[in-house]
């Protein structure tokens, strides 16, 4: 498939920000205002990554029989889940003075991902199951968005944020919203809202023929929930964790949407080379920046340095960042370790 541009700005910008999560969720902010405000933005990586997923995957899923499609990805994800488990807890366990051996077999029987299922310290890795699970049911969705017009796939859509994120963000600002929560979510699930639109976009085009289409208002749909968001945090003296979880937050839901449109919007007619290479190795940096962030971590610690919580911060998130692009981007030109890192 010849690549889009904007995509790849889109994903370039996604990587970046699930990257600054942890970053600054390992650094510790004190500060519940920053907190705040940082998990307000970097919480629009996800979604992004949910919606090309959708665009990308579902069309394909649709054509192809169910069992080959499963044959693509599924094994390779049960794979990368046990690898990227251990890895990851095998530095953190060893950063944190334990011995190599010690390491890796706590990390490999305790924490491997699969059995007993416990991902432990590489927390990026609830990713993994969520896109692994939208996999297995990408070809009946698939299949069923196909015959549906767009109209019909929007009130699907709704009806998905409505018995999720809504459901959510509704109790907290206003009781228990009973009625909804009896319902449940079946056939819905928070995710699947994330998939829907971006098959509308990437598949059906749906936004050439909306007039408010264009970065001013992007922009404001991206902005004005985060605002929202941010007030609620600051009315309440902390950081509310459900209204900034893709699962349950409309907030970050629409301001999720508003953020890929405005990628969309901005990038279309645009082109770097730099954001592409960001953009096919955001996978590998993905699976690999917990590592080493956790090895940074442990040397900025034992060398004793002094450092704020912004400065850790931006240490944190340069060093992981860059060290995991490029053993990304070095693995990849190996021919058979490819498979472990994209």
């Amino acid at each position: 498939m010849e690549r889009i541009f904007w995509l790849d700005a889109s994903r370039a910008i996604a990587i970046a920000l699930v990257v600054f999560t942890h970053s600054h969720e390992q650094a510790g902010i004190h500060s519940e205002l920053l907190r705040s405000i940082f998990y307000s933005i970097d919480r629009l990586g996800v979604p992004i990554f949910f919606m090309i997923s959708g665009g990308l995957v579902l069309p394909r899923a649709a054509k192809s029989s169910i069992l080959s499609f499963y044959r693509k990805r599924i094994p390779q994800f049960i794979i990368l889940i046990f690898l990227w488990s251990v890895i990851t807890n095998t530095v953190n366990t060893y950063a944190s003075g334990s011995g190599f051996i010690d390491s890796v077999s706590s990390a490999f029987i305790n924490y491997n991902g699969i059995y007993p299922g416990h991902f432990g310290a590489a927390a990026q890795l609830w990713f993994m199951y969520s896109i692994t699970q939208l996999y297995l049911i990408a070809p009946f969705l698939g299949r069923l968005l196909k015959s549906l017009t767009n109209k019909e796939i929007l009130i699907f859509i709704l009806i998905c944020v409505l018995l999720n994120q809504i459901k959510v963000t509704g109790s907290f600002y206003g009781g228990e919203w009973g009625a909804l929560f009896w319902m449940g979510g079946d056939f819905t699930g928070s995710y699947i809202s994330y998939f829907m639109v971006g098959y509308l976009v990437l598949e059906r085009g749906i936004l050439d023929d909306v007039k408010f289409n264009g970065v001013i208002p992007c922009l404001m749909i991206t902005i004005i929930p985060l605002l929202i968001l941010v007030a609620t945090d600051i009315a309440t003296h902390k950081v509310n964790d459900v209204l900034h979880w893709y699962t349950g937050s409309l907030f970050i839901f629409i301001s999720g949407v508003g953020l890929f449109v405005l990628s969309k919007n901005i990038f279309e007619n645009l082109n770097s080379r730099f954001l592409s290479i960001i953009s096919a190795c955001s996978f590998g940096v993905y699976l690999s920046h917990y590592a080493f962030m956790y090895a940074i971590k442990w040397v900025v610690n034992s060398k004793g340095f002094v450092l704020s919580d912004i400065e850790k911060v931006l240490v944190y998130f340069s060093l992981s960042f860059i060290l995991s692009l490029t053993f990304t981007w070095i693995v990849m030109r190996v021919k058979y370790l490819k498979y472990f890192i994209s």
